[in-house]
């Protein structure tokens, strides 16, 4: 993941593709039981909703996480 870039300002505004990552990352993390979790934790967590909102499928996103 460390081969991707963010240009500009990230928008989190109601039902923004961003807004909806964010809300099932705290989603996810409730889940997981993973409230306290490191920065880390959050970004990859983040970058993987914001993927799976933007179309990709489960398998896309897990062989991603295997190539980082």
């Amino acid at each position: 993941m460390a081969d991707q870039t963010i240009d500009g300002k990230i928008k989190v505004q109601d039902n923004s593709p961003e807004r909806v990552a964010y809300d099932l990352m705290e989603e996810i993390s409730q889940i997981e039981g993973k409230m306290k979790q490191d920065r880390d934790y959050y970004l990859n967590l983040f970058h993987e909703c914001h993927l799976a909102v933007l179309g990709l499928d489960l398998k896309s996103i897990v062989e991603r996480r295997k190539l980082s």
